[in-house]
């Protein structure tokens, strides 16, 4: 039966106070909210991500691949998928924004079962680790340029506001195209004028 129908389990339930204490203990700095539900921080020199889901049953880490931004994605897929395949806890995608694609790692970690605080700290630690890592071992396989190091909250959190921007534009940008392809599709096709009227043959 799990804790939260079973008034003797002595398994702790997560919170999101639990969590971000752990965080911040964890990273040695102080967290900058920058959503709902949504903590900055910066980890071996990246943007790192932290969302919190149902008051800490479920935790969503991300990791950004500093400002690099790939306006070439084809080469680099086969390395990403080499790079997902030996890191089973995260995934490296490319995110589309209005300037190029960016490099970005995540992982999902269920946590509703309650830990103690060693424990928490400790699977903390691997989902961090397991998330931020994978983004090195990528540029020293690719052979990426160096990301320019992120070492504060506050460059962290300009980071992922600039991210999401992008992301933004990149996505109204996409729907005016659409809107426009489906307004073209949409109307009757014109007849071409007839060039030759007028002319002596």
């Amino acid at each position: 039966m799990p804790w939260w129908t079973d008034p003797d389990s002595l398994t702790p339930p997560v919170t999101t106070e639990r969590l971000l204490n752990a965080l911040t203990a964890l990273f040695k700095q102080d967290l900058r909210q920058i959503g709902p539900g949504q903590w900055a921080a910066a980890v071996w020199h990246h943007p790192v991500r932290l969302s919190v889901h149902d008051d800490g049953a479920l935790l969503h880490v991300e990791s950004l691949y500093g400002a690099a931004v790939v306006t070439d994605a084809d080469p680099l897929r086969a390395h990403i998928q080499a790079t997902n395949a030996g890191h089973w806890l995260s995934s490296i995608r490319l995110v589309p924004t209005d300037t190029g694609r960016r490099i970005l790692a995540s992982s999902w970690t269920p946590l509703a079962s309650g830990a103690e605080e060693e424990q928490l700290r400790s699977t903390l630690g691997t989902v961090i680790g397991s998330t931020v890592g994978p983004l090195n071992d990528l540029a020293e396989e690719r052979g990426l340029p160096a990301a320019e190091p992120v070492d504060d909250v506050a460059a962290a959190a300009a980071a992922w506001e600039a991210l999401d921007a992008g992301f933004a534009r990149y996505e109204a940008g996409r729907a005016r195209f659409e809107a426009g392809l489906a307004r073209a599709r949409s109307e009757p096709e014109r007849p071409w004028p007839d060039r030759s009227a007028g002319k002596e043959i």
